[in-house]
């Protein structure tokens, strides 16, 4: 069990990563990527917070239409993962766009 849940989180840290990998490229992004760019940066916020409030924001969604019980777990991934965005923004942001393709 342990293992597992050590992947999991692993996984999602490279995905935030990735997207910031991603966005330092300018090689394009994803619709949901984009989505979370364009409403980031009109409100003033950074990526990864705007990641968790939105992935919490759908889960409750999606909840309210089934009429079911909110997915803790999708909301635990949407927090990893906007914490590991804007952890890896601080440490990626003085990448070139040369060493984000190497």
């Amino acid at each position: 069990m342990v293992g597992r849940l050590t992947s999991y989180i692993i996984g999602i840290v490279l995905v935030g990563v990735g997207i910031n990998l991603l966005i330092i490229a300018n090689v394009g992004l994803d619709p949901w990527g984009l989505f979370n760019i364009a409403i980031s940066t009109s409100l003033g916020i950074t990526l990864g917070s705007f990641y968790i409030y939105s992935g919490i924001f759908f889960v409750i969604i999606n909840s309210i239409i089934q009429r079911k019980i909110p997915d803790i777990l999708g909301m635990v991934t949407s927090f990893f993962m906007g914490v590991s965005i804007d952890i890896s923004n601080l440490f990626m942001s003085g990448l070139s766009t040369y060493s984000s393709w190497v």
